[in-house]
């Protein structure tokens, strides 16, 4: 299996940042990992950066903003793509295409198609419910991307799949819901 591209939603990223849901922070955490190590690419927009840095209420504390800002900024971690116009155009098509998907998850699900990822990694469990049409959860497909909730989608080593399905049982546990949805990669 290839390396996977995949396209970091501003919501993995503050996941990883303020550590507010431990089980969501740490399977983002592995995604930055694998792509630390090599076992996956990282992609994400500009956009992204200033989502995270701008965060509201709960967001980023103020003390490490500018901390955050140059590791995303100048770091060598993640491809960074420039929001253009073809872009916008695709966003607003995007938006046409499934009703209630707009503004920055647009944009975001635009960038990811654009640059030929193969997932999207979000926590952001309404945009997924929006791509679904209905309140479903799980893994979506749109063309070639896989939308869905930051898992292993990459070839990983024993232990680490034991962390995973243990932090997916801690955070089912956590929310009450139903079971997580676990994708086939």
């Amino acid at each position: 299996m290839r390396n996977p591209l995949i396209y970091l939603d501003s919501s993995v990223l503050l996941d990883v940042i303020t550590g507010q849901k431990v089980s969501k922070a740490r399977r983002g955490a592995r995604v930055l990992a694998a792509v630390a190590e090599g076992r996956a690419r990282g992609v994400a927009s500009w956009l992204v950066l200033a989502e995270v840095v701008s965060a509201p209420g709960p967001g980023v504390p103020p003390n490490i903003r500018e901390h955050v800002t140059q590791i995303l900024e100048h770091g060598q971690l993640l491809r960074w793509v420039e929001v253009e116009r073809l872009i916008s155009r695709d966003a607003r098509l995007l938006g046409r295409r499934f009703p209630g998907v707009a503004g920055a998850d647009a944009v975001h699900l635009a960038t990811a198609l654009r640059v030929h990822a193969d997932y999207l990694l979000t926590t952001d469990l309404k945009f997924l419910r929006k791509l679904h049409g209905h309140d479903d959860t799980g893994p979506a497909r749109v063309d070639h991307l896989t939308v869905q909730q930051p898992e292993l989608v990459w070839d990983a080593d024993i232990f680490e799949s034991c962390e995973e399905e243990q932090d997916l049982d801690a955070e089912h546990q956590d929310d009450q819901g139903a079971p997580p949805a676990r994708s086939q990669h």
